[in-house]
């Protein structure tokens, strides 16, 4: 399971990374269902996912030692179970997006708990040397 953690969350934090890079450097142009969008959101959406490269760079960082940072890894799977939840507001404010935004949603809320979860066998729950 340890090995199986180590992978998911460097490759995971790898893609996050050139997922984040291509959203500042392209914007939405490449977004599914997007239309032309005004400066003010373009600027936000950069902003935003600009954002998301210092989540991939922890995920490649817990990586590298993952049975001393399962404390940050916690923290990381909470970030993303938060923006599951802020797609419900988002559902409930604005309507049901494209079929691909809905599929993330299931992941951001399923996958925390499950790694979460799978996490648990490397760590007795106190963290005993932080290391950063």
């Amino acid at each position: 399971m340890d090995n199986f953690l180590r992978w998911l969350t460097l490759v995971s934090g790898l893609a996050i990374v050139v997922i984040s890079l291509t959203h500042v450097s392209l914007g939405q142009s490449w977004v599914p269902d997007t239309q032309t969008v005004t400066a003010s959101i373009d600027s936000q959406h950069r902003f935003y996912t600009a954002l998301f490269l210092p989540y991939g760079a922890a995920l490649v960082w817990v990586s590298s030692a993952l049975q001393d940072r399962v404390w940050a890894l916690n923290i990381v799977l909470a970030a993303l179970f938060w923006g599951g939840i802020a797609r419900i507001v988002s559902f409930a404010v604005a309507g049901l997006p494209h079929s691909f935004y809905i599929a993330l949603w299931v992941a951001e809320l399923v996958v925390p708990p499950v790694v979460y979860w799978a996490s648990r066998s490397l760590s007795d729950g106190v963290v005993h040397d932080v290391q950063i």
